[in-house]
């Protein structure tokens, strides 16, 4: 071991030192890559689709500030040359390499090389960093600027040839990560006022200079966003909406301001209700805008087929009924997981329903979670040939409707085709007879074909997964009725 260790102090450099950790991040990063659509992935996305058409959020009141522009500001030369998503966890792998470096080198300032070797290799290993880089998140941004801040900090107050350089590194680092992370909103103001009281106190003290100077550059750093902020919200240092998630937001001292679900609420019942959306307007190019209803036909549409789900013929919520009071919402079942094993567990599920009223204006919302709920294992099936028939017909109906126009849409927007909105069903077919490398029928069948393929898919899915279910065929449903509820009363 003590001759490793040896070997490995001899090369000195840090970037050659942990080289096979970078080439082990790629190696987790290639092996599940990334389609774009898990949690904040896709919002990030939006975001750098937004910032390369020249603004960041939609315009006031519909304003849209979820998240700080410095990940999606990293992410716009991946976005306007279309590469492929993959490349963007690649980058994230470098990322976390150079976080690696910066932070061996911040070390080695103070503790014997064995030390700093010891603790650079545990953050290294650090589980959770594997998980993280193989999405498009901004935690492995904020890895790397923390230590970029660290680094250029120790050297601006050690290194005295190079501490002006080192300074202004660190101002701009700070600031960016508060743009990445707004919380660091908070930490930049007490390093402000802080460094602000130092210098009053003692003005020749070089130190309190160069801490000022640091945190001025940092505020610099993200004045260019706090004007833009301002322009839209009318508000003075706002860096984020997203107060509903963060508690930090909570405190804020602003009327009304709990986070985006006031806002969400006014847009839903106002501005959608009274048609000032317009519907033509591209809120965020190239993707569905899944925030916000476009217009009042698809809010309408929505909220009747949740009205539906309650007190509609059929519908799975009609115990959530309240007298007086036109209730909408949604049910739902999910199979539970084994924490041991990973896998779902046979036969424990959790039963949910979700709603809101009046449905006409709403001011209530509920959720209601029953965990192992005793569930019937019902499935209904139809012939192959009733299944396809449904198929077909959902495809013409599609096409009535305007799908075409949407493909043609999004095809003059430049999406990568990789993204997932571009590789829905039937949208390639129709780009293909827009482009004119086949007819509109050709591309009609083709389209109806990937229905039946999906079909086929979950049809081998449910014989897998369900084996155990009472499978029923929903076109004798009526003569098993005494059947069914046998079943379900055993």
């Amino acid at each position: 071991m003590v001759t490793l260790i040896n070997n490995i102090k001899k090369i000195k450099n840090p970037y050659i030192i942990f080289f096979p950790f970078l080439l082990f991040y790629f190696l987790i990063v290639l092996k599940s890559p990334t389609q774009g659509i898990y949690g904040d992935e896709r919002r990030y996305l939006i975001f750098a689709e937004n910032l390369i058409h020249g603004y960041y959020s939609t315009p006031a009141p519909e304003f849209n500030l979820w998240n700080g522009p410095g990940y999606p500001i990293a992410l716009t030369p991946f976005v306007f040359f279309h590469l492929p998503l993959i490349c963007i966890t690649l980058f994230n792998a470098i990322l976390y390499y150079l976080a690696l470096t910066l932070f061996f080198k911040t070390l080695q300032k103070f503790f014997s090389f064995k030390l700093t070797l010891a603790v650079s290799l545990i953050w290294a290993c650090y589980i959770n960093s594997f998980g993280e880089m193989k999405f498009i998140y901004s935690e492995i941004l904020s890895c790397f600027l923390v230590s970029l801040i660290l680094y250029c900090l120790v050297n601006a107050f050690t290194e005295e040839r190079k501490s002006k350089i080192f300074a202004i590194f660190a101002g701009i680092a700070i600031g960016y990560i508060v743009l990445t992370k707004v919380i660091f909103g908070y930490v930049l103001l007490f390093i402000l006022t802080s460094m602000i009281i130092l210098w009053l106190i003692n003005r020749k003290k070089l130190n309190h200079r160069r801490g000022l100077l640091i945190a001025v550059i940092a505020l610099f750093t993200i004045s260019p966003y706090l004007m833009y902020t301002y322009q839209l919200t009318g508000k003075v240092y706002y860096l984020g909406n997203s107060g509903g998630m963060s508690l930090y937001w909570m405190s804020s001292p602003y009327d009304n301001e709990l986070g985006d679900w006031c806002h969400s609420r006014n847009i839903y019942q106002s501005d959608v209700s009274n048609s000032k959306i317009d519907a033509d307007k591209k809120t965020i190019p190239g993707f569905t805008n899944y925030l916000y209803a476009n217009h009042a036909k698809d809010y309408e549409q929505l909220k009747k087929a949740l009205v539906d789900v309650v007190g509609g013929a059929g519908g799975t919520g009609g115990k959530a009924k309240v007298s007086g009071f036109t209730v909408a919402g949604k049910t739902g079942t999910a199979q539970k997981v084994d924490p041991k094993s990973g896998g779902y567990e046979h036969g424990k599920y959790i039963v949910s329903f979700s709603g809101f009223l009046p449905a006409e204006r709403p001011e209530f919302v509920g959720f209601v979670v029953l965990d192992e709920a005793q569930t019937v294992e019902l499935l209904l099936t139809l012939d192959r040939s009733e299944i396809q028939a449904r198929a077909d017909a959902r495809f013409e109906t599609m096409m009535a409707e305007g799908a075409l126009q949407e493909a043609q849409a999004l095809a003059g927007l430049g999406i990568d085709p990789s993204l997932p909105a571009m590789r829905a069903i039937g949208v390639r077919p129709l780009i293909a007879a827009i482009e004119g490398k086949c007819s509109l029928e050709e591309a009609a069948a083709a389209a109806k074909q990937e229905t039946r393929h999906y079909v086929k898919r979950q049809e081998t899915w449910f014989k897998s997964h369900m084996i155990s279910w009472h499978h029923i065929n929903a076109k004798y449903m009526a003569s098993n009725i005494a059947e069914i509820f046998a079943f379900i009363q055993r």
